[in-house]
């Protein structure tokens, strides 16, 4: 069971869905991602729980294509080391782009980085339906 609940952290840390930014809130506190691989600023709970999954070949191709995304992150004109960054808030802060009006079509000033984002999506999603999907279906939490 621990193995499977590891399998639901890395899918939730890599998934679009997981909403997790880190921020100032409206009460002037800062609020970290702890639900996020990015270790830049220290461990986060995600990232020191993950150690403790017994990898199978998809879980280190995620992972490696996690660095790739971070990596291209990082070179980003908007990236701010001082935050914890997961995907979510790795595709909406940082994979910027603009409109180009003479081909009239949306351009993505970090072409490597839009890549590799757009690469884990299909990933994760095989990845969940091959590794998470099952079990859902075995203890009937789906039917």
């Amino acid at each position: 069971l621990s193995q499977y609940l590891l399998k639901c952290l890395l899918f939730t840390c890599l998934e679009m869905q997981n909403h997790m930014r880190t921020v100032t809130g409206s009460d002037n506190r800062f609020y970290r991602n702890e639900l996020c691989l990015d270790t830049t600023n220290g461990e986060t709970i995600a990232s020191r729980d993950i150690t403790n999954l017994n990898k199978n070949t998809k879980e280190i191709m995620l992972l490696e294509q996690w660095k790739k995304i971070f990596d291209d992150a990082k070179q980003t004109k908007n990236y701010n080391k001082a935050l914890t960054y997961g995907l979510f808030q790795i595709d909406k802060e940082l994979n910027t782009s603009h409109k180009d009006l003479e081909l009239d079509k949306l351009v993505y000033d970090y072409p490597s980085l839009n890549g590799n984002i757009n690469t884990l999506k299909q990933m994760i999603k095989s990845y969940y339906n091959a590794e998470i999907v099952p079990t859902l279906f075995e203890y009937e939490f789906l039917k």
